[in-house]
This record gives C-alpha cells, structure tokens and sequence, in this order.
C-alpha cells in the first residue's frame, strides 16, 4: 500500500484495533477493510459500554471509502501506521 491515510474517525479507529485484536486471538480472517466493513454490516459493535455514540453509517462510509483508495485487501495495521 503506498497511499497516506490522514484521517481516521475515533470510531473507525475503535472497529480497526478491535478487529487486529480478534485476528491476534484466533479469528477467522485477517483483519482487513473488508473484513471491517463485513462485522460491522454483520452488526458488530466494539464500543466498550452502551453510552458510546456509535454511528455505524458513517463509520461504513468510512471504510468504503478507503477501499476506495488501497483497496479492500488492505491490512488495518498497516493502514493505523500510516495515520
């Protein structure tokens, strides 16, 4: 990937490292941008308690727009490190 990644929302932040953390404790897939945008349209939500503003829309325009840019196979680490 040789594109910079400026900017990442607070919340595409969260749904990335919890993903790295899943794949690091024995999940299914790598943690790319595809499979990010496939939990959260599965429903999944990594906020830490229920009184965390979660606003899984935009947080899937987000991503979607990043494959856009390095495409679906992306690895979230190594987009985090190029934040």
């Amino acid at each position: 990937m040789h594109h910079r990644v400026t900017k990442i929302s607070p919340d595409t932040l969260r749904l990335f490292h919890a993903e790295i953390e899943n794949e690091r404790h024995g999940g299914v897939s790598p943690a790319t941008l595809e499979s990010a945008l496939d939990s959260i349209n599965q429903g999944y939500d990594p906020r830490i308690d229920d009184t965390d503003e979660w606003d899984v829309e935009v947080v899937a325009a987000e991503i979607e727009k990043l494959i856009d840019v390095v495409g679906a196979d992306a690895f979230l680490e190594q987009i985090i490190s190029r934040v």
